[in-house]
């Protein structure tokens, strides 16, 4: 058998290595404690990161139970993202049937409205915030119908780089204020109507309708509509008066209709025509406003051309007529001159002539006085008063008593009372109401003319009754034409003096009227709106009409 050899270490050999493994074990210990140490710490770090998100759920959850609106917090950079249970109920889901991450919403939503939504993120991110996170976006209910859902939403955490950590906002379901809309607007459609809802008073957010954004050129997602919206495009001119008659609105219950210039995405400015009404709360506050934007553009812009031509044609009937008074004053004076030098034995033939001047003279002057009451009346300011048209009856037919002796024609007045309007006009419209009646007189009779009133609730009818020559079936609608002369020349006129009467009782918001019968007699009666209360009329009536 061979002999074996056993290998031993060195007394300091060993000492050595022993020293070493307990250096490395005790290196190894301290490593371990550390990891521990962090282990703990970050146990820690999770158990309040847990609390915190249990506590903010709990935050989350209580709100919920006191608003409408659904609530989303999404932690960006960890891809999470809490939408609260009222945003899945609008949706047709229970809450435990989705997880918080993005992807759970955007799979419900319509793609060309994602796109709109990553679109104005991307937007609010590159501004810092200053471009608004809000858009109408079109969500699929779990049943496969359209939700829509108002959808706002700020940063509100932003790490040193710049980039977003945290956002929070709300959802809001609007379906039924759109399928009203929508509905509205299917009514309306041919007349260019937008519609809007000033829905919170107290914020002043507001939802506009497809048609009031395209009435403007904008797409619904290129403007977040509110009331600094709609100030903003109002023209500066019209600004003050649209606001002003919102307040009285609020305040007086004054109707809102008024119009106004918006300015378009081009930046040109269009004529609308805005209406709304408000809805108050139990204690008459406003709470709620509709309204609606009608486009009246072309029919605006053709009034305005219509007016400044009537204006430069009022300017010019005012100037003819001034500058054609003088020669006519003049033609008058010279041939008053050249018959003083005729003397005692004047030649007929001139003479004649003399008198056909004269005449034309005064036709032509009279002409021109009432073509000058014509054009003033355009910009006539309204006096109102009270008027006692008895009274002015009186007046105009002492006035007319010479004529009245001439032709023996008798007036008969029945139950007059007093009206508010302006004297002044009002004298000139029956004046001429009854000279006419005088005027058009028939030959085989003793002219008769009625003055009298009736009084409705609403209106006062005042009636001046001839028996003269009646008026031609054909040409009733057009004897308030200016310059319409029904009998020629044989009767003396200008043709100005009905239409002049029209435009009066238009001035006052009413109107006149003619029934006649040819060769029997006409009755004109004229409107004017009753601004006495029933119980003022009372006393002063025999009999109302209802």
């Amino acid at each position: 058998m061979g002999k074996s050899t056993e290998l031993r270490a060195s007394p300091g050999e060993s000492t050595q290595d022993l020293k070493a493994t307990i250096a490395e074990l005790r290196a190894a210990n301290r490593e371990l404690e550390e990891a521990k140490q962090r282990l703990e710490k970050a146990d820690q770090e999770l158990e309040a990161r847990n609390r915190e998100l249990e506590q903010h759920a709990d935050f989350l959850s209580h709100l919920q139970e006191h608003v409408s609106d659904g609530f989303w917090d999404w932690r960006i950079q960890e891809d999470y993202e809490y939408m609260s249970p009222r945003f899945w109920e609008m949706l047709g889901f229970e809450p435990h049937e989705k997880a918080h991450h993005p992807s759970e919403w955007q799979r419900q939503i319509y793609p060309e409205d994602l796109e709109i939504a990553l679109l104005n993120f991307k937007k609010h991110v590159a501004t810092k915030g200053e471009h608004p996170f809000w858009q109408e976006l079109r969500y699929k209910h779990k049943k496969g119908y359209e939700v829509w859902v108002l959808c706002r939403g700020r940063v509100i955490e932003w790490d040193d780089d710049g980039q977003p950590v945290r956002m929070v906002g709300t959802h809001a379901d609007i379906t039924t204020i759109k399928q009203a809309m929508e509905s509205y607007e299917l009514v309306v459609s041919g007349a260019g109507v937008g519609v809007w809802d000033w829905s919170d008073i107290e914020t002043g957010e507001q939802t506009w309708s497809p048609k009031f954004f395209e009435l403007l050129g904008y797409q619904y997602y290129e403007i977040k509509p509110s009331l600094t919206a709609f100030g903003d495009l109002l023209h500066p001119e019209d600004k003050d008066r649209t606001f002003s008659l919102i307040q009285k609105h609020f305040k007086e219950n004054v109707p809102f209709e008024i119009d106004f210039r918006l300015r378009s995405k081009s930046g040109a400015y269009s004529w609308f025509r805005g209406s709304a009404q408000v809805t108050r709360d139990l204690d008459g506050r406003p709470r709620r406003l509709v309204g609606s934007i009608q486009d009246i553009h072309e029919k605006k812009t053709a009034l305005l051309s219509l007016k400044n031509s009537n204006n430069d044609l009022k300017q010019f009937a005012y100037v003819a007529s001034h500058d054609l008074q003088t020669p006519l004053r003049h033609i008058s004076m010279y041939t008053s001159i050249l018959e003083e030098h005729m003397g005692e034995n004047p030649d007929e033939e001139v003479q004649e002539a003399l008198q056909v001047i004269q005449n034309g003279t005064a036709r032509m002057s009279t002409l021109i006085r009432d073509l000058l009451k014509f054009s003033k009346l355009e910009t006539y300011e309204l006096s109102n008063e009270t008027v006692d048209v008895k009274g002015l009856v009186g007046g105009i037919t002492q006035e007319l008593n010479a004529q009245l002796e001439q032709t023996g024609a008798e007036v008969v007045t029945g139950d007059l009372y007093e009206v508010e309007g302006d004297r002044s006009l009002l004298r000139q419209l029956l004046q001429n109401l009854i000279e006419n009646a005088l005027k058009f007189q028939s030959s085989d009779r003793t002219p008769r003319v009625e003055i009298g009133m009736f009084l409705h609730r609403e209106s006062v009818d005042i009636y001046v009754k001839d028996n003269g020559l009646g008026i031609p079936e054909g040409k009733k609608e057009r004897i308030f034409d200016i310059f319409q002369r029904l009998h020629g020349q044989e009767i003396k006129g200008t043709g100005i003096g009905l239409s002049l009467c029209r435009k009066i009782a238009e001035h006052h918001g009413g109107g006149i009227s003619v029934d006649s019968v040819e060769g029997e007699g006409s009755t004109f009666t004229v409107m004017i709106p009753n601004k006495k209360t029933a119980q003022e009329m009372k006393g002063d009536l025999e009999h109302v009409e209802s």
